[in-house]
């Protein structure tokens, strides 16, 4: 079956901001459990951000999760599309069902079904369609004492995320499978045993932290080797989360996009919401 994907227009080049820091550092980002406009001694998670990192991040990270899971942390477009589309960050969608990772394959194909809807439901289906229709969702692995990913259930997701979303979106949008997940962790292997079988992975996120945690850092120097796991990741590295907890539990982790490789390469799979 032929794809019919649209591809989203082409962007007037601009200089980066981020590139007069150096070489080394990377566009920021964050990521939260909480709505970005939760407020911290006055200010929204948004504002904390912003005055960390001298400008509102690139990139947010989200929940998306399946219907049965639907209570708490969750992304809300009643409160979250406009902030976030005022300040020019994209969302990064994050699959959310860390106790069920280590499943069957079958576990797998219903959760990717139920992300699958959720960022559909958030954003609608023309709407990613006309931003150009390929997207990029990280499953979560949150490590010890959280259960390890299994082979079968990365197998499972990473194949219906991508089948299902093309299915019932006419194959006018693909949401492409990537990997958020600790250094240290043996889920780095199952992925790369499963890409090898067959399996797709189109992206990783590393969570590494120079710091124990609700110490908020700006911007830290990129360093490739302290940051590979092993086995290397079977997909290109787009996300270091160097850092956690700025502002407490309800506060945000900070993010940096991979310096080595093209923005656009991230930021052109991540969602910028409508403004309404």
């Amino acid at each position: 079956m032929r794809k019919t994907v649209k591809k989203a227009a082409k962007k007037t080049t601009r200089v980066r901001p981020e590139l007069l820091a150096g070489p080394s550092l990377g566009a920021p980002g964050a990521d939260s459990s909480a709505e970005v406009v939760h407020t911290i001694h006055g200010k929204t998670l948004l504002e904390h951000a912003a005055g960390l990192f001298g400008g509102p991040p690139r990139f947010w990270g989200r929940y998306f999760k399946t219907s049965e899971q639907q209570g708490g942390t969750q992304y809300n477009p009643k409160t979250e599309h406009a902030a976030l589309a005022s300040a020019g960050i994209r969302v990064a969608p994050i699959a959310r069902q860390t106790a069920r990772i280590n499943g069957s394959e079958s576990d797998g194909i219903d959760d990717a079904k139920g992300n699958v809807l959720a960022v559909f439901a958030a954003f609608g289906v023309k709407y990613l369609a006309d931003q150009g229709g390929e997207f990029y969702v990280y499953l979560d692995d949150e490590g010890a004492p959280n259960p390890t990913l299994s082979v079968d259930y990365w197998s499972g997701w990473s194949d219906t995320l991508s089948a299902y979303s093309r299915q019932i979106s006419s194959d006018t949008v693909e949401l492409q499978p990537g990997l958020y997940c600790n250094f240290d962790h043996d889920s780095w292997l199952a992925l790369r045993t499963a890409v090898n079988q067959g399996a797709r992975c189109q992206t990783a996120w590393i969570a590494r932290w120079k710091t124990g945690g609700q110490i908020c850092m700006p911007v830290q120097p990129w360093n490739t080797a302290q940051l590979t796991p092993a086995p290397v990741p079977a997909c290109p590295i787009h996300i270091w989360q160097y850092a956690q907890e700025c502002q407490g539990g309800d506060g945000f982790d900070m993010d940096e996009a991979n310096p080595g490789l093209p923005l656009e390469d991230l930021l052109g799979k991540l969602i910028l919401p409508p403004s309404s």
